[in-house]
């Protein structure tokens, strides 16, 4: 219906990667912003966390979701509740042989655009071996790689979802904001 508008994705977490999963005769994607891009693989988590992330990812979330139903997030701090499927495919997500057999993960190539990835100082999920993994992934996409800067000493965490908090509007959404209408970040023109 329109052909001349520019289709630009928002993607957080693992939500940006499933973009690579529209068929390859999808619309062009003129650009990408990805907030705390990473594929849920261990290796790539904070290496002070991972002990801990391993647990409540990987053994807590598949447990409880088995008992319950649907992984309770809300109730453990999480922004959401997860339903079962969504919940038990996370945990399976750990190790470098569950991501090279997810076929899916194998067609990102089709995707030709200018891609943003945010990620906070603090985020245990989206390190930068995270964002390094998430770039194979799309090997025709032109990723610039942002850290929004989080001092350690700060009350003011970002982690994986502060992004999306009010307290984030007036310093971290403009980049994503500028990024999105005109391909910028701050003064710098990123070739679109």
């Amino acid at each position: 219906l329109y052909p001349g508008a520019k289709i630009q994705v928002v993607g957080h977490s693992i939500g940006g990667i499933v973009t690579g999963f529209v068929s390859s005769d999808a619309p062009r994607i003129h650009r990408l912003l990805f907030i705390s891009p990473h594929t849920g693989y261990l290796g790539d988590y904070a290496s002070s966390s991972r002990l801990k992330m391993f647990a409540l990812w990987h053994l807590l979330m598949p447990i409880v979701t088995r008992m319950v139903g649907y992984f309770p997030g809300r109730a453990l701090g999480l922004p959401e509740d997860l339903p079962a499927q969504v919940a038990l495919e996370w945990g399976r997500r750990r190790f470098s042989w569950s991501l090279d057999s997810d076929a899916s993960y194998r067609s990102c190539s089709h995707i030709d655009a200018n891609a943003l990835a945010l990620r906070p100082s603090d985020d245990l999920f989206a390190t930068e071996s995270a964002v390094r993994r998430v770039e194979q992934r799309f090997s025709s996409v032109r990723f610039t790689d942002l850290v929004l800067e989080v001092s350690p000493k700060s009350d003011k965490r970002l982690g994986h979802f502060g992004f999306f908090r009010p307290s984030s509007r007036e310093k971290w959404w403009p980049i994503a904001q500028g990024w999105l209408e005109t391909g910028t970040i701050g003064r710098r023109q990123v070739i679109d």
